[in-house]
């Protein structure tokens, strides 16, 4: 299903793949700015409300549980196959990156405040020559600088930056099917 998140009205919207129209509506108690699931179907919401933290909830029994972030405002968001959930923090902590840890319910917060405001978050799975997933790296877009920022998703290490060249200010990133990096440049109009 699609899932679309209504910020004004607080609530999250399962639509129809092929038709577009609504099939659910459910109540949340924050305002949503980004959605991610995980492997077991849970929905993870980043608000940039500022006292919204992050919501978890259940496609069927509605929101089960919020969670307040330390690194303030939460943008971008993804979800690794180890149990994390990788937050953006947009503006808040300077440019840095969150990562909530769904099982033990900790945090974990990286300050890249050389590079500037952090706004879009992708995974990477690393895979084996069989597919098993051995491994991943998260992508953080600092859109005050030409960076994004690459993560460790088991280790938490920090590995090396990448430059996508000069001030482009990349605001989204993705990775494609072949395992590709792109960036969504606002201040170049480019990717």
């Amino acid at each position: 299903h699609v899932w679309v998140g209504m910020w004004n009205t607080k609530q999250l919207h399962r639509l129809d793949f092929e038709t577009g129209a609504t099939l659910k509506s459910i109540p949340i108690s924050t305002r949503p700015y980004g959605l991610a699931i995980d492997s077991e179907g849970l929905i993870w919401i980043a608000s940039r409300d500022p006292n919204g933290g992050v919501s978890m909830v259940h496609p069927e029994d509605g929101e089960l549980n919020t969670f307040q972030s330390p690194a303030g405002e939460n943008y971008g968001l993804a979800v690794d196959p180890f149990g994390g959930i990788w937050f953006a923090t947009g503006w808040s902590s300077g440019g840095g990156i969150a990562r909530f840890d769904k099982v033990t319910q900790q945090w974990q917060v990286f300050s890249h405040n050389q590079y500037g405001a952090t706004r879009g978050v992708a995974v990477k799975l690393d895979t084996d020559d069989t597919g098993q997933v051995v491994g991943g790296r998260v992508y953080t877009a600092h859109s005050g600088s030409g960076h994004v920022t690459v993560v460790d998703a088991i280790t938490q290490q920090m590995l090396p930056v990448i430059s996508v060249g000069g001030n482009q200010g990349p605001v989204g990133v993705a990775i494609d099917s072949d395992g590709h990096l792109w960036t969504v440049n606002q201040n170049s109009n480019s990717a």
